[in-house]
């Protein structure tokens, strides 16, 4: 078996090395990991724009549907009625997605990793044990009020960019900055309206797809 630890001084390397030795889960190691010839299995959690439509039925699975019922639990302790908008939308997504992974382990499906991007952020560091159900709904309800909030200073745009080009795009407006990068010409924008607005317009003229996201939140910027 082989593990490392992460460490900034001698006392976190030396806790992260105890707790190693001891079997201990530890945040800032990797590992340790055996040799196998099995696949790595990955979850990848999503962001906001894969959330399942609002009223949609949970699935019909007795441990999606328990962690379901905690979830929204623990969520009502953090959300003020009546909610709607990001303020559901986005917590129900991550209600969704840790249901959705107590229902695969039930199936016999667990991973070796997980990676959010995003919202998708909460549910991954859920599943790997760094928060609890309670500090994530915590987290999640939070996150989500403060971009409903902010939904009135601008938006997202999808574009066809590739990475340097939309960096220099962004550099030509200061309300604009580079939000994500979903594929090798899949970049996402954010910042102002009227500054997507006005890169939607250019791209559009030098013949480059550009699409504003319908309810997206001026995230990442």
């Amino acid at each position: 078996s082989r593990a490392a630890v992460v460490a900034t001084d001698t006392a976190s390397t030396s806790a992260g090395l105890a707790a190693l030795g001891a079997g201990e889960p530890v945040l800032s190691a990797v590992g340790p990991r055996k040799p196998t010839s099995d696949p790595t299995v990955v979850f990848l959690y999503a962001g906001h724009g894969a959330h399942p439509e609002p009223g949609t039925t949970p699935l019909a699975d007795a441990a999606f549907a328990e962690v379901w019922e905690q979830a929204q639990q623990a969520l009502d302790q953090h959300t003020i009625a009546p909610s709607h908008g990001l303020a559901r939308a986005q917590p129900d997504q991550w209600a969704w997605q840790i249901a959705l992974t107590a229902a695969l382990a039930r199936w016999g499906l667990t991973p070796d990793v997980v990676v959010g991007h995003s919202l998708g952020e909460v549910a991954a560091a859920h599943t790997a044990g760094v928060l609890d159900t309670a500090d994530a709904a915590h987290l999640v309800t939070a996150r989500a009020r403060l971009l409903e909030q902010a939904c009135p200073r601008g938006s997202m745009l999808a574009t066809s960019l590739t990475w340097e080009k939309a960096h220099q795009v962004a550099q030509n407006y200061v309300q604009v900055d580079v939000a994500a990068h979903n594929g090798e010409e899949q970049v996402v924008l954010s910042g102002a309206d009227h500054a997507l607005e006005a890169v939607a317009e250019d791209l559009h003229e030098r013949g480059h797809q550009a699409r504003l996201l319908p309810g997206a939140p001026p995230a990442h910027s």
